[in-house]
């Protein structure tokens, strides 16, 4: 099958290596599997003096959103990489958080044409991952190319509606079918735009398969190893892990914190330890390769991170595969996913008191009861790697095709 990709994040050399590469992981096992696969990534650029004060205030942005803006217009380039055929080109949008206008949507139409043209490449389907450019673009390549549409949403903010404020119904009725990242994407999307006859799935992410146990071992004691993976910002509550471990009941119990990440909240961390007398429990590690990671999940029994609009976090995934009791938002990328009290707990965004209760009963739990929910816990990371998920997609994508 042909398959055509457009993007706004696809990971290069010439990027910041903190931008998401879950588009790269799909198509990389699409081409695997024999899949012929381009790859479109509409790179957002700004005029020169938004750059000007990106540059400026790089580190003070990251430190708030969790990631890196690009400070330079990146080149436009073509490459290849594991079998993908990867095309980059930018669209110019005048500011951040504001819509592309006509002109620059008809200029990229133009350019994606000339892209099929040259390779020769005609798509039986053409997949959009975030809402624009890509929801306007997929329109146009379906009434020009006759080909089936599929849009990924990764957003749970009425995008659509601010970009195409009269032309969304008819941009999302036209299409085939749609991609939610998680369960609150769908719920917020189709309440927010009374989707209806379009079929639809969840694509999830997966975690490489060598980050998965060939069978499942863990144990627990009665002193707990608490993990915080992530970047060290507002929106993420490191703090709350903190302070909820810092209730009455467990002054005197003999628990350990990791934090792995840097942001600026690494400073008002170190402050609130001391405060509380437990610096000598709480490990602050900053930010370490993915494999030191792992190693440090394979030491942990409960992984926390109660973090407010994550889509969806692969970091919770390599967490379960080690067997980790697992703590993450409800009502968030995860909710779904983990099902309170069965493979993990699920906990209200940031809220210390709804904390304290999960943690008391995790540590209420028997040994049988405690092994079960790691166990589970391992059962959903081993049904959720990159090949399984890529598989499960490119199926709902081969059904668009054939019908």
């Amino acid at each position: 099958m042909k398959i055509l990709v457009l993007t706004s994040h696809f990971p290069a050399s010439d990027l910041p290596k903190d931008l998401t590469p879950v588009v790269y992981y799909f198509t990389k096992e699409w081409a695997r599997k024999g899949h012929s696969v381009m790859v479109v990534h509409n790179q957002t650029v700004f005029p020169s003096g938004i750059y000007l004060f990106l540059k400026s205030f790089n580190k003070l942005l990251a430190s708030i959103v969790g990631y890196n803006f690009p400070t330079f217009k990146p080149k436009e380039v073509n490459y290849q990489v594991d079998g993908v055929k990867v095309f980059r080109r930018n669209i110019m949008k005048l500011m951040p958080k504001k819509k592309f206008i006509d002109k620059y949507y008809k200029l990229q139409q133009k350019e994606i044409d000339q892209i099929l043209e040259k390779n020769d490449f005609m798509p039986d389907i053409v997949v959009g991952h975030w809402l624009t450019p890509q929801a306007a673009l997929l329109h146009y390549l379906k009434e020009k190319y006759k080909v089936p549409t599929c849009l990924v949403v990764h957003e749970n903010t009425p995008v659509l509606k601010r970009d195409y404020p009269e032309k969304w119904p008819e941009y999302v009725s036209n299409l085939d079918l749609v991609g939610y990242r998680s369960r609150p994407i769908k719920e917020a999307f189709v309440a927010d735009h009374n989707i209806s006859g379009v079929k639809d799935f969840f694509c999830y992410s997966g975690v490489p398969r060598e980050f998965i146990p060939s069978k499942w071992e863990k144990s627990f004691t009665k002193n707990k190893t608490y993990t915080f993976v992530g970047t060290l910002i507002k929106r993420k509550h490191p703090e709350a892990i903190l302070d909820a471990l810092s209730a009455p009941e467990n002054i005197n119990s003999e628990w350990k914190l990791n934090y792995l990440g840097e942001g600026h909240l690494k400073k008002s961390l170190q402050k609130f330890s001391t405060k509380l007398g437990v610096n000598d429990k709480v490990f602050l590690r900053g930010r370490v390769p993915r494999e030191e990671v792992n190693k440090v999940l394979m030491n942990t029994d409960v992984f926390v991170m109660i973090s407010e609009t994550e889509a969806f976090g692969l970091v919770y995934l390599e967490a379960m595969a080690n067997g980790c009791i697992t703590i993450a938002s409800r009502n968030e990328g995860m909710d779904g996913v983990i099902k309170d009290g069965v493979n993990g707990f699920l906990c209200n965004a940031g809220d210390v008191e709804d904390l304290q209760g999960i943690i008391r009963k995790i540590n209420s739990l028997s040994e049988q009861e405690i092994k079960e929910i790691s166990y589970q816990a391992f059962l959903t990371a081993s049904n959720l790697t990159d090949e399984k998920v890529a598989l499960n997609y490119v199926q709902h994508l081969e059904k668009c095709v054939s019908k």
